[in-house]
């Protein structure tokens, strides 16, 4: 698990629930933001993998690119890939970045994450275009997993986006910011944050999306 955050213009997560996603996801921070003097194309800075180092850049750059548009955050907690650098989301896709907090597939053997590889092989498929076309595809696809993209000029995409406890979804917005799950605000093990920690929300681990799925929301 992780935790994805999309905050929107002119939103900033404070210090102290920055601290609190990287005790719970250590395992390195990065993020996506449109580029104010690059046409506000999609940039991204990620590998950090000392709290102090991600806290820092993260405010300068909410500061320089965060004020009038969405930026993209996220806090790594491995599950397939090894933990470095090249590892840390967000990836880029064509035409933006992606975040992801859940699991594609497991592989043991990978040296790559599930998240950066579905980012690389899929790299062209993953537009703004072809997913809002075909959102309910993907959405499909993607099962149980929250996956968020920025794109060019602030443009954005969620899955599972919205809270759904039968499914397995943990997405929720608050003061306008999207998180993937609740451990923004409480314990890791609370999922929406409510300081509940119910045993039944765990998602089932079987129900991991494969690239044979992906593939056919294509």
């Amino acid at each position: 698990m992780c935790i994805a955050i999309l905050t929107g213009p002119g939103r900033v997560v404070s210090e102290d629930t920055f601290r609190r996603c990287w005790r719970n996801n250590s395992h390195g921070f990065g993020m996506a933001y449109n580029n104010p003097y690059h046409g506000k194309e999609v940039d991204t800075d990620n590998g950090y993998m000392n709290v102090e180092t991600a806290l820092k850049a993260y405010q300068r750059m909410a500061e320089y690119a965060g004020k009038d548009n969405p930026m993209l955050l996220h806090f790594r907690a491995a599950t397939v890939g090894a933990i470095d650098a090249a590892n840390c989301h967000p990836f880029k896709v064509r035409g933006g970045a992606m975040i992801h907090n859940g699991t594609f597939f497991r592989d043991a053997r990978m040296a790559k994450s599930d998240s950066r590889h579905v980012a690389e092989t899929m790299h062209n498929e993953l537009t703004y275009e072809n997913l809002t076309a075909n959102k309910k595809a993907f959405d499909d696809a993607f099962g149980y997993n929250r996956v968020a993209f920025l794109y060019a000029k602030g443009k954005y995409v969620i899955f599972s986006e919205d809270y759904e406890k039968m499914a397995g979804k943990y997405g929720q917005w608050h003061d306008g910011i999207w998180y993937s799950n609740g451990g923004w605000r409480g314990d890791y093990g609370e999922y929406y944050g409510n300081g509940v920690k119910p045993v039944d929300d765990v998602p089932v681990m079987n129900d991991d999306v494969g690239l044979a799925e992906l593939d056919k929301a294509l």
